[in-house]
C-alpha cells in the first residue's frame, strides 16, 4: 500500500515511510511468532495452525470489502446520535439480578 504513494511530496512521503516502518516491525513481529510456535509445536502442527490463521485473515478481508461494496462505501459511524433519556439512565443504575443475588448473601 505505501508503494503507491508519491515520492515527490513530503506529506506523502512521511506517510509512506511510516507505513514501511509499520509493515516492517509487523514482519518482524510474524517471523518471531512463527519461530516460537515451531519451537513448541511440531511442524505439522505449527503450519495447519498458520495456513488457519491466514484463512481466517482472507475471510474477514473479503467480509469486509464486501460489507463496502454493498453498502457503497459508506461505512457506518460508531457514534450514537442523541442525547440519553430518563428511562436509559434509570436502566443503567439498576443492579442486574446477579450483582444483587452476589450483595444479599
Amino acid at each position: 500500500m505505501a508503494q503507491v504513494l508519491p515520492d515527490h511530496e513530503p506529506d506523502s512521503l512521511s506517510l509512506k515511510k511510516g507505513l514501511m516502518s509499520i509493515a516492517q516491525d509487523e514482519q518482524r513481529h510474524a517471523a518471531y511468532l512463527r519461530e516460537a510456535m515451531l519451537r513448541r509445536l511440531p511442524y505439522d502442527q505449527a503450519l495447519a495452525l498458520m495456513d488457519a490463521w491466514r484463512t481466517r485473515q482472507v475471510n474477514a478481508l473479503i467480509a469486509m470489502v464486501g460489507n463496502l461494496v454493498q453498502k457503497q462505501g459508506k461505512t457506518p459511524s460508531l457514534v450514537q446520535e442523541g442525547m440519553p433519556t430518563d428511562e436509559n439512565l434509570a436502566m443503567d443504575e439498576q443492579p442486574m439480578a446477579s450483582e444483587s443475588a452476589l450483595v444479599s448473601a
